[in-house]
């Protein structure tokens, strides 16, 4: 019993990176249609940068690297709007895809294959007969202080009443004086920041390296659809439960099957039917 919640508790801090993850692509999908498959580029610029420099000046460098190419796919989400008429976002979301490719093909080449790690929080603490990791808490406080913000920014600012109007009905809230595209820029800025934090959060607890760019995409993913694209809330806690299931897979599945988890996850989700439950107007506590 004391391993198998020691399993629970692992699962659910390794879930709060995921968690954290899925919020910025529930934040970038819902406000602009677009699944930002290049997610994954910003953990992994993010930790790779705060690994190499080290200390406060690296997690500084890490995030800024990340809002830089944030700005990027943003100015092409924008690129792409003035270009063409965009009614099938497919385009920019295959554009995404190979800046995602882009990206780990740089890092591979400027620091190689390894797999690097920020010093972290050491230690562990005992609770009733089993194990919780510090840093893993210090996870999961993070990811839910940034999920309390969210709430906060979305519901209770100017800006994120803008955002959500913008959400709901792109056309209604230009008619209203809302600068649409500059709320979908931001949402893309803001959407890279937080996974900047991930990828400092994934170098301080499991390490980053160039080829964990689509895994952590498709982690982002599943988290966002496993329970449906409702709100942050719902988002989250589906990151949650997919690093639970993770770490169960870990401890009672043969080597190697836990990491077929997340697209299966997808799939189960898509062929249940519940899939219609996604909206992408859902910008909603």
């Amino acid at each position: 019993m004391a391993a198998f919640m020691e399993y629970l508790a692992n699962g659910a801090f390794f879930g709060a990176l995921y968690a954290l993850l899925a919020l910025p692509m529930f934040l970038i999908w819902s406000t602009t249609d677009v699944v930002d498959i290049n997610i994954g580029g910003y953990v992994i610029v993010a930790g790779v940068v705060s690994a190499s420099v080290g200390g406060v000046t690296g997690w500084l460098l890490g995030v800024m690297a990340a809002l830089g190419m944030g700005a990027v796919t943003g100015l092409l989400f924008l690129a792409f709007h003035w270009l063409w008429d965009m009614k099938d976002m497919m385009r920019i979301v295959l554009a995404t895809f190979g800046l995602l490719l882009i990206t780990a093909s740089a890092v591979q080449a400027l620091v190689g294959t390894d797999n690097l790690y920020l010093s972290g929080l050491s230690g562990s603490v005992h609770l009733l007969g089993f194990r919780l990791s510090t840093q893993g808490m210090f996870n999961l406080l993070l990811a839910s202080a940034f999920l309390l913000i969210l709430f906060i920014v979305l519901n209770g600012s100017a800006s994120g009443l803008r955002m959500r109007a913008a959400a709901a009905s792109a056309a209604s809230a230009a008619l209203v004086g809302i600068a649409v595209r500059r709320m979908q820029f931001m949402a893309f800025l803001v959407g890279s920041g937080m996974a900047g934090i991930v990828g400092i959060l994934a170098a301080m607890t499991t390490g980053v390296s160039y080829s964990r760019g689509l895994q952590f995409s498709v982690y982002a993913v599943t988290a966002v659809i496993l329970l449906g694209l409702r709100g942050p809330a719902t988002v989250f806690l589906g990151g949650i439960l997919l690093g639970i299931f993770e770490q169960m897979g870990v401890a009672y599945l043969p080597s190697g099957w836990s990491q077929l988890l997340p697209p299966a996850l997808i799939l189960l989700v898509l062929a249940s039917g519940r899939s219609h439950t996604i909206s992408v107007h859902a910008v909603r506590a």
